[in-house]
């Protein structure tokens, strides 16, 4: 399959860079691996319909497009999979240290938000024509005055970055990851992304649509959805709009 990255498309400005790929899909051939990447997202695109705000030209906010025809349409999760352990684990070497995932889409560093994930995928009859992944990664930004759980890989490494090599080491880390999801190795995927996430195996303080309680963490199963122990109420399993993080 092709690199990702072969190709660039790169806007100075533009809603966001999941939408204009999207719009690329509807209306020519599109290279598989093709990044479309901005240095400023006017609405960026987050999980339940939040808004991703970075500052102009100090992160790197960036879709990539793929063409997983072979993909199980139950599997779809498993692009989050792949997404959120590329960025951990390609970005290891920069911080020495490991980086966890906020289930679904979040990438943590200790209790701060470093970035994000937003796969959109077009889907005809049984196959998944096309799915975009969108990544929003602080990099250089150190004023994060209204968003006090953000952080950045300038504030966490103490110097800033040049985004293009950063950029590449990236799609590297999710090509990487992809490879492995093409060859059928989902469940070594599975197993490495529940090694990751935020919270595992602690208690902490959940709310879902009959209140809020207190859980732990298990992992996830086979659909994606989070696993979780609440104590005196047994096993829950969530979708990821049906269960919030409250501390």
């Amino acid at each position: 399959m092709p690199f990702t990255g072969d190709k660039i498309i790169y806007y100075s400005s533009c809603e966001s860079t999941n939408t204009m790929a999207i719009n690329l899909l509807a209306t020519q051939n599109v290279l598989e691996g093709t990044i479309v990447i901005t240095d400023e997202q006017t609405q960026g695109k987050g999980q339940r319909g939040k808004q991703w705000v970075t500052l102009p030209g100090q992160n790197l906010t960036f879709s990539i497009i793929f063409y997983p025809s072979w993909l199980a349409i139950e599997n779809t999760f498993s692009l989050y999979i792949i997404s959120a352990l590329g960025i951990c684990e390609a970005l290891f070497p920069t911080l020495q240290y490991g980086l966890t995932i906020k289930w679904p889409n979040d990438i943590y560093a200790g209790d701060k938000k470093l970035g994000g994930i937003l796969v959109e995928n077009m889907v005809q009859k049984d196959t998944i024509k096309a799915a975009v992944i969108g990544i929003g990664l602080n990099v250089n930004q150190t004023n994060f005055n209204d968003l006090p759980y953000a952080t950045s890989l300038a504030l966490l490494a103490s110097r800033e970055f040049s985004l293009a090599p950063l950029l590449r080491q990236l799609t590297d880390g999710i090509q990487k990851q992809y490879d492995r999801l093409y060859d059928n190795r989902l469940n070594e995927l599975k197993q490495d992304y529940v090694k990751h996430l935020y919270g595992l195996h602690t208690t902490r303080t959940f709310q879902d649509q009959q209140g809020i309680f207190q859980g732990v963490i298990q992992g996830i199963d086979d659909r994606g959805r989070l696993v979780i122990d609440a104590l005196e109420h047994g096993m829950k399993y969530y979708m990821h709009t049906e269960v919030t993080y409250i501390t």
